[in-house]
């Protein structure tokens, strides 16, 4: 059995596949702005064209911002949602690789 490894990431890397394949059987994780554990990049087709989003389970910090000022929070790009009773946050963007905001 091999061992895993896990890397966390500088947010607005271009190189998380890169990284992935260097090191085999290891699992790349972004943690960005408010603590969040972004998964992979998703393509979404809409009315105004192709966009892309990553999400992540909401953290407390997330909450804070959001609540403190939500028009802040989504000016920077950050979306929330409600699915089957589960909170989901989003980050847009237009760009295929999908950069997230540096942490804080």
């Amino acid at each position: 059995m091999s061992q895993r490894q896990v890397f966390t990431l500088v947010p607005n890397t271009r190189s998380l596949q890169a990284l992935t394949l260097m090191t085999g059987d290891s699992e790349a994780r972004l943690i960005a702005m408010y603590g969040l554990d972004f998964g992979d990049i998703q393509q979404v087709k809409g009315p105004r064209g192709t966009t892309y989003v990553r999400e992540a389970a909401p953290t407390e910090q997330f909450w804070k911002a959001w609540r403190q000022n939500k028009d802040t929070v989504k000016a920077a790009g950050f979306s929330l949602r409600k699915h089957h009773d589960e909170w989901s946050v989003g980050y847009w963007s237009d760009d295929e690789d999908c950069p997230l905001p540096p942490a804080r």
